[in-house]
């Protein structure tokens, strides 16, 4: 980073109020070269940005949540005790795909798609890097659905506005014009041209009913009437012994056209590279008017019509004559994405979700050949996405019986294999960290309410022992049962 850059930029007294300005009720965290600081933290006055920049501080990050004390949070709240605490929340989208012409196509289809649904305020500010992030302040939705109060809905009300949003802009009703339109933009050619992709690696295969990937390859099931255990084969297998009961199995219909919910009809779409990890509770995104570490520029607020028109170098901090507020609040009308909540949010989900129970940790550590395919294809090493596959690393060796050593190892050992490693002090903070959490399983599998973890890194290709779980932990342990028993 260029320090003398940072120092002149963050010493501007309409930036240092505009931070402090949209830190209201949130926590407001900043960022030293790979690693954030303390937490929770906040500011008080407009001076404390530039000491925080004197200190080390590159970039400053924020809540998408906003809570009466941002300084009462802790690690280890439950959510009654997160919905105490919070005020509201703000639904924000980021807009992150590798090329950065086809992330302004995505951000404006975004913005029209909102408007179709009669919002007019609508923010939107450039990364800093190669996206956006378009944001509905929380006073555009209702206070309450079906006696629900909205701003205890987190993160199940924006996670399902995004599915939504997602569905609603690249669909089969309009013949998935937005898949059509990047694959054919000429700056998406160029990309698989200069970085040596395939369009199939942007290209997802789901099912039209969930949108759980499709399992690759043709195979047969055999179900025992007399157990009901499962078994996959190839398609010439005419004949197959239960282990557990040594009866024969009954052949089941061939698995490349069903998906696990019992639908048949599959679709092809672009994976639009919607992040879903930023929607949960007390996740950080790039302050309005702050600097990307890797581009030296600002992420800038812009006109929502003119998504298309961006220029980079507008973001230049010397280019950067004028602040504005990112988020207008004089402007704000009251329940104007009622609509859009109605028709994405379904209030059955919440008033029938199970307690989601924790994995019983194996006592001794499972080995690695009883990974799932997802697993073992981020542990080959990444190009991007690494702290995102770090995080779900570290709660899937825990929950597979992995102590502090042997994950440190086998940490250490995957980011060698990365293209660029992550730093040292980054990695050792993250592992610090999630040796003092209680143990959790990793993110679920895809599906409608988390879309991104595993197919936004491009390791999501299922087997078809992927058909009967829903956590890649479940895979690990079922598969290793399994072996067990032969």
């Amino acid at each position: 980073m260029n320090i003398p850059l940072l120092l002149n930029y963050y010493s501007r007294k309409d930036v240092q109020e505009e931070l402090l300005n949209f830190s209201k009720n949130k926590e407001f965290v900043p960022k030293f070269k790979d690693s954030f600081g303390k937490r929770p933290d906040m500011v008080q006055y407009p001076r404390d940005i530039l000491e925080h920049v004197k200190k080390g501080a590159t970039s400053f990050h924020v809540s998408e949540e906003r809570w009466k004390d941002p300084l009462s949070l802790k690690t280890g709240l439950t959510k009654k005790d997160l919905d105490k605490l919070r005020i509201s929340w703000d639904f924000v989208i980021d807009v992150d795909f590798e090329v950065f012409e086809c992330s302004k196509i995505i951000a404006n289809n975004i913005v029209k798609a909102l408007e179709e649904h009669k919002i007019k305020n609508i923010f939107v500010k450039f990364s800093g890097n190669k996206g956006f992030h378009i944001l509905i302040p929380f006073e555009s939705f209702p206070e309450s659905i079906k006696k629900h109060n909205v701003k205890d809905l987190f993160p199940e009300a924006p996670k399902d506005l995004l599915f939504y949003i997602n569905n609603y802009i690249d669909n089969e009703k309009n013949n998935f014009k937005l898949t059509k339109e990047i694959v054919s933009n000429n700056y998406f050619q160029e990309y698989l041209k200069t970085k040596k992709k395939k369009e199939s690696d942007f290209i997802q295969n789901l099912c039209s009913k969930c949108n759980k990937p499709k399992v690759s390859g043709e195979k047969i099931e055999f179900v025992c009437p007399y157990c009901n255990e499962t078994y996959f084969e190839d398609p010439k297998t005419k004949f197959k012994k239960c282990k557990m009961c040594k009866k024969f199995t009954q052949r089941m219909t061939d698995l490349k056209s069903k998906c696990s919910c019992g639908n048949r009809k599959f679709i092809k779409r672009i994976n639009l590279a919607l992040d879903t990890i930023l929607i949960s509770s007390r996740h950080l995104y790039r302050a309005p008017y702050s600097i990307h570490e890797k581009s030296d520029l600002v992420s800038l607020p812009i006109d929502k019509n003119k998504i298309l028109d961006f220029n980079k170098d507008d973001a230049k901090p010397e280019n950067i004559k004028e602040i504005k507020p990112f988020v207008d609040e004089s402007i704000i009308i009251k329940e104007e994405a009622r609509t859009l909540m109605n028709r994405a949010f379904s209030i059955q989900k919440i008033e029938q979700k199970k307690e989601i129970k924790e994995f019983d940790i194996p006592k001794s550590p499972i080995k690695i050949q009883n990974f799932p395919p997802c697993i073992l294809l981020g542990l080959k090493g990444l190009e991007d996405g690494k702290k995102r596959f770090l995080f779900i690393l570290l709660n899937f060796l825990k929950s597979s019986g992995y102590n502090h050593s042997q994950i440190k190892d086998i940490i250490y050992d995957w980011n060698k294999r990365n293209k660029e490693q992550l730093n040292e002090g980054y990695v050792l903070s993250q592992l610090s960290w999630h040796q003092r959490q209680k143990q959790v399983p990793p993110p679920n599998c895809p599906s409608n309410s988390n879309l991104g973890y595993y197919t936004d890194l491009n390791i999501c290709k299922p087997d078809n022992l992927c058909k009967t779980i829903k956590n890649p932990a479940q895979y690990t342990l079922k598969k290793s049962k399994t072996k067990q028993k032969k």
